[in-house]
């Protein structure tokens, strides 16, 4: 059951994290679109700051790669864990089937 709880988890975290990489994606794509001239505003707490939108497109790449190596570490840890209930199973099946039934 604790397997299944934790591969829940991770898959749900996946879904996340694969949601902001596609976000952050789409602003990536909005920032080479922009033109020159163009004014970056970026929201820090309840007020709009204006950014450069070089720096501010290097931050949303800096993101999107720490984005892409997590969700590989968390692709890897899933199948390491998939594997691992994969095993338990197959051995509960093999000690239930091994067992004598009782009349």
């Amino acid at each position: 059951m604790v397997f299944l709880i934790e591969i829940q988890s991770l898959h749900e975290n996946l879904r996340r994290l694969t949601a902001q990489k596609s976000e952050n994606e789409s602003v990536l794509k909005e920032f080479e679109a922009l033109e020159d001239v163009a004014v970056v505003w970026k929201m820090t707490g309840p007020v709009m700051v204006k950014q450069d939108p070089s720096d501010a497109q290097e931050n949303v790449t800096k993101r999107l790669d720490f984005i892409k190596t997590e969700l590989e570490k968390l692709e890897e840890l899933i199948k390491t864990k998939e594997t691992a209930f994969e095993a338990k199973r197959e051995e509960l099946v093999k000690i239930q089937s091994s067992q004598i039934p009782v009349q």
